[in-house]
């Protein structure tokens, strides 16, 4: 069967992982210092091996009634999330691939209740993408054009929208929170712009039932409530206080955006 690269990382600055899958399911891993760019434009028999996967280890069995996403997975306007374990500590040191699987089962169940209770301000879920096995390999989503932080760190982002987007992202909380959902990750990186007004909430492999214990992933260190400690029940609170850090996360980056500017001119050169 046609073997194919599935997946592709930049492990550090000089390495490449990437994973290979056949047409029955197979996996396998593998390591390199091409570019990204280069390993996709690669015959994939030529690339190699380090060692194969089991597939059921790292990714879930689909449940009977799960919506399957069966658009192109190239697609232009469609995102597929994937999860990174190539990048992460536990498999490196061999541990814990049901850390990833379980990822993506919690994932896969709120989206699957947000698909039945949509919200203007929550990212939209188009299903999940399955092997020849039915194992789920991917989460597609509507594509935005960037999520918050890259949008204001590339100054490709207007101030005077503040209000209209901390605003956005309150509602989809609100939302969240009436599905008795903790979202447990609110982040610039997990907020999702389109167009001038479109302002949603994604990526919810964090996202906890209100009062559930946080036992797999929970939100970056920078943003979780200082008052929560790390190991702690899912609260609403979580939510409603990363929310509330917004506005001076956005004047930060007004202040450094000034600096650079500033440094730039300094030195004859335009920020």
């Amino acid at each position: 069967m046609p073997l194919k690269v599935a997946h592709v990382v930049q492990y550090d600055r000089v390495t490449t992982r990437y994973l290979l899958r056949d047409g029955c399911g197979n996996i396998w891993w593998g390591s390199s210092a091409r570019t990204i760019s280069s390993i996709c434009a690669a015959d994939p028999t030529c690339l190699p091996k380090l060692a194969p996967l089991d597939p059921e280890a790292f990714y879930p069995w689909a449940k009977p009634g799960t919506k399957e996403y069966k658009g192109a997975l190239d697609d232009p306007n469609v995102f597929i999330k994937k999860q990174d374990f190539l990048m992460h500590r536990c498999f490196d040191q061999g541990k814990a691939p049901e850390y990833f699987k379980n990822l993506m089962v919690r994932e896969v169940e709120v989206c699957e209740l947000l698909a039945k209770n949509p919200h203007p301000n929550v990212c939209k879920y188009l299903g999940v993408v399955l092997d020849t096995a039915d194992l789920i390999t991917g989460i597609a989503y509507k594509r935005y054009d960037s999520d918050l932080f890259t949008a204001v760190e590339e100054k490709a982002f207007d101030y005077a929208r503040i209000p209209h987007v901390v605003a956005a992202v309150d509602a989809g909380m609100k939302h969240l929170h009436s599905l008795a959902l903790v979202h447990g990750d609110l982040r610039p990186e997990n907020i999702f712009l389109r167009g001038e007004d479109e302002v949603v909430v994604g990526d919810f492999d964090a996202c906890y039932c209100v009062g559930e214990p946080l036992e797999h992933k929970i939100g970056a260190r920078d943003w979780w409530p200082a008052k929560y400690g790390r190991e702690r029940y899912a609260e609403v609170e979580i939510d409603y206080l990363t929310v509330a850090k917004l506005p001076s996360w956005f004047k930060v980056w007004s202040v450094e955006h000034e600096r650079r500017g500033k440094a730039a001119a300094a030195n004859g050169r335009a920020y």
